[in-house]
């Protein structure tokens, strides 16, 4: 049979429905949020505990490698600073490299 607790919120009062007795539940508190729900098996666990780990190697090999990969695409300019180079910039379009300028708010070409 199911249980009625009454709760308070915030001045109203609602209901929450609970199956059987709490001995083999949880509750969690978040701030003003309670979850209840069945506690999961030791199986359970053990397995969510293996597949978390096993994202969290993936992850921190994406982690550790520095900077991000920008695919190329056709018509659309990808802009690099010349190392060593003050002011100077390098522009990869459609399979050209070209050094230059920033001038006007347009790209320069330095021969």
């Amino acid at each position: 049979m199911a249980k009625k607790v009454t709760m308070l919120r915030s001045g109203k009062t609602g209901q929450l429905m609970a199956a059987g007795d709490y001995s083999h539940r949880s509750i969690v508190k978040f701030g003003s949020v309670i979850v209840s729900g069945a506690e999961p098996s030791p199986d359970s666990v053990r397995v969510n505990v293996e597949r978390s780990t096993q994202a969290l190697a993936r992850v921190t090999k994406k982690l550790a490698n520095p900077g991000i990969a920008l695919r190329e695409k056709k018509n659309v300019p990808q802009f690099s600073v010349a190392e060593g180079e003050i002011g100077i910039f390098v522009r990869r379009l459609n399979g050209r490299t070209d050094r230059g300028r920033f001038i006007d708010g347009r790209f320069q070409v330095i021969e």
